[in-house]
């Protein structure tokens, strides 16, 4: 997969991705889904960050995560779930608070996608517990794994 460039179809040129648009990635996911359904899911979730980091990361976090990630020498994964609620966001208990530049982060989740060869996670926590309505105040944040 790393040597077809897989983990970094949209990954901007200037951080070592193809720059390719999303209809392509489109084509090339339907194409390895009718092959691997398993290998497609691990590359979707793997753009989810790549995407989010693109679209939304500072000039820093670019630099720094999207070329490991479009080489495919780290691997993003996506952690949802949560044991009391699956992915009912309305009803998402993992708290994220500011803690300096970091957040500090307090909740579980499970089935997290790509957790066992992941290196970091796109992970929803709510940053204001009592905010109305629920699905108010919930972020999603950039994780990295424990090792």
């Amino acid at each position: 997969m790393k040597e077809l460039g897989l983990f970094g179809i949209t990954v901007p040129e200037e951080y070592g991705g193809m720059g390719l648009d999303y209809t392509t990635f489109a084509t090339i996911f339907e194409e390895l889904s009718k092959g691997f359904m398993t290998l497609s899911g691990a590359i979707g979730t793997h753009h989810i960050l790549t995407y989010v980091l693109s679209h939304y990361g500072t000039k820093e976090q670019k630099e720094k995560f999207l070329p490991d990630l479009a080489s495919g020498r780290k691997r993003g994964g996506l952690a949802l779930t949560e044991p009391s609620g699956g992915t009912d966001m309305a009803n998402l208990q993992t708290t994220a608070t500011k803690d300096g530049e970091e957040y500090s982060i307090n909740g579980s989740k499970m089935f997290i996608t790509n957790g066992r060869y992941g290196d970091m996670f796109c992970l929803l926590a709510r940053t204001d517990p009592d905010m109305k309505p629920k699905q108010k105040r919930i972020k999603l944040l950039r994780g990295r794994k424990r090792r």
